[in-house]
């Protein structure tokens, strides 16, 4: 009986008789409501996308801001000690170890950080 019943619920295509005078001209009105709706949605998930966007950028731009300005200021401090009354030998580093932090990155990340803006 399982068998007939599923003979019986199957449609063929050549059963399908188009009736052209039950088709309507315009869409539905809830469609076109809900299509609206969606459109709707869509722009403001976009705009909440930007705006978390805007978001973040600030926050890391401030964030290397002040990692770079650290940066800086330490590289500052240990060029001041190198230099401070060297012939107490309070704080020394090879020429080679001074040359290496100001030339290898002190140079290049403010440079790559005032492209940025």
């Amino acid at each position: 009986m399982h068998n007939d019943e599923q003979q019986n619920s199957q449609i063929k295509i050549n059963d399908i008789v188009l009736d052209k005078q039950n088709i309507p001209n315009s869409p539905d009105p809830r469609a076109s409501e809900e299509e609206k709706s969606y459109e709707k949605d869509l722009k403001k998930a976009h705009l909440q996308d930007i705006i978390q966007n805007i978001n973040e950028r600030k926050k890391y731009a401030d964030r290397i801001y002040n990692l770079v300005c650290c940066w800086l200021i330490g590289i500052g401090v240990i060029i001041f000690y190198q230099g401070l009354w060297p012939e107490w030998k309070i704080f020394h580093l090879s020429d080679k170890v001074v040359i290496t932090l100001i030339g290898g990155t002190t140079v290049k990340y403010p440079r790559n950080f005032c492209y940025c803006n």
